[in-house]
């Protein structure tokens, strides 16, 4: 029964933590799939206190875990170094039960991929599909302001619609413009298919 395996994910922030809560949902295909979540003020602070957070959730019955930490400017081979460093490798969890999760460059990178999932939250929605998203410098800021272009306003806010869009997302969209979803695809896959049915 697939209620024996439940995630745990760490985010920078609540919302990157939700939207991805979202998606991981989306890939293992059930809506009730356990998931615990918390996000951070920041990814120093994520840094800081993630290991504390994975140590605890393995007493609470999570098997599951992803670190997400925003790739930024930075090489995501050095981000993910870092995370493994201060959260992963304290915690002793076995390599099979964690997966740190970069987008390039940040979360909103994976929203961008996806321009009929943006209109299905906001209808007025009009920007050109963006092929290459993980190319495009800081998303999140690119994406309001495409909304404040179209919309004269700004009706994007990350921390409220990322949540709403990663609802409506083609997660094969994404992993074509997206290489760096593909190790969270990976991830959630393999472990539904490895649950007891």
């Amino acid at each position: 029964m697939r209620d024996l395996l439940t995630f745990g994910i760490l985010g920078e922030d609540i919302s990157d933590a939700e939207a991805l809560a979202v998606i991981v949902r989306k890939l293992a295909g059930s809506e009730k799939l356990p998931i615990r979540k918390k996000g951070y003020d920041g990814c120093q602070e994520l840094l800081r206190k993630g290991a504390h957070d994975l140590r605890a959730w393995t007493g609470l019955g999570v098997s599951k875990f992803i670190v997400c930490h925003d790739a930024d400017r930075n090489s995501p081979d050095e981000i993910r170094q870092r995370v493994l460093g201060a959260v992963v490798t304290p915690t002793g969890l076995a390599s099979s039960a964690w997966e740190i999760v970069i987008p390039v460059q940040e979360l909103e990178a994976w929203i961008l991929a996806d321009n009929a999932a943006i209109k299905q939250v906001i209808q007025t929605w009009s920007a050109r599909e963006i092929t290459s998203p993980e190319r495009q410098d800081d998303p999140k800021e690119f994406l309001v302001g495409l909304c404040r272009k179209i919309n004269k306003q700004p009706l994007y806010f990350p921390a409220v619609h990322n949540r709403s869009v990663a609802k409506h997302l083609d997660l094969d969209v994404v992993l074509r413009k997206c290489p760096s979803f593909e190790p969270l695809a990976a991830f959630v896959r393999k472990a539904c298919e490895g649950a007891p049915q």
